[in-house]
């Protein structure tokens, strides 16, 4: 498995890493389940939470990516980081 940071759209198609969708969706539950109930809906009504990329971006969704990604890349920026300062 690569070790380079993914972008949003892999995140949340891998939100599986790091349990990233299950911890995202726990976060948004506690401070906002109206968000969630969107990307919950927008889950249902497209098939699938790739679907969210489909519509124009609302803070819900903006939300949902924004987490999902920080989680699914915890631990790939410390490679980053390492590499770049082994180079320097």
């Amino acid at each position: 498995m690569s070790e380079q940071p993914m972008d949003p759209g892999f995140s949340v198609f891998n939100g599986h890493v790091n349990n990233a969708d299950e911890k995202a969706r726990a976060l948004m539950r506690l401070f906002w389940p109206d968000y969630l109930e969107e990307v919950e809906r927008l889950e249902e009504e497209g098939n699938g939470i790739m679907n969210i990329f489909n519509q124009e971006p609302t803070q819900a969704t903006l939300t949902y990516a924004t987490i999902v990604t920080a989680y699914v890349n915890d631990g790939r920026l410390d490679v980053e980081l390492e590499n770049e300062e082994s180079e320097s």
